[in-house]
């Protein structure tokens, strides 16, 4: 989800699991030696994301972590495309399965789960201090309002 703005070069939070027609490869840095842009096909937005190249070290920073042939919503054909709105733009909402977070945000860095006279309540750690927590698998709670 971390795109960047051709126009000047900054960071933008981009959206994920969306079709995007690739315009361009160039070269990068030195740590991402490729400049990949590419258009979205439902607004036009241009934008552009820095990978490595195959066999580099940046796992997860590849063409095939980051691009797919395929629409991804396919494999989850139980998704609501309201609810496959949020996931593309790294939002939740209560009632969201854990499948569904996880796709929004990722995964955790930490899993607790503890039992309680409600069910199993299970939280999801984040780094900076964002939480979810789920009771009997649905989420009811963030560290952050929801959207």
């Amino acid at each position: 989800r971390i795109w960047y703005d051709p126009a000047d070069g900054q960071m933008d939070a981009g959206r994920q699991f969306i079709p995007v027609r690739i315009t361009s490869v160039g070269p990068g840095n030195k740590a991402l030696p490729l400049r990949v842009a590419f258009t979205t096909t439902d607004t036009n937005e241009n934008a552009f994301v820095w990978m490595s190249s195959p066999g580099r070290e940046m796992a997860g920073r590849d063409f095939d972590a980051m691009f797919s042939r395929k629409n991804i919503h396919d494999s989850y054909p139980d998704i609501s495309d309201g609810t496959w709105k949020r996931i593309t733009l790294g939002q939740v909402a209560p009632d969201m399965t854990k499948d569904e977070c996880r796709l929004a945000l990722g995964m955790p860095k930490t899993i607790n789960r503890i039992p309680d006279q409600a069910g199993l309540r299970e939280y999801w750690l984040y780094d900076g201090g964002k939480y979810l927590f789920f009771v009997d698998g649905l989420l009811r709670g963030s560290s952050q309002n929801f959207r």
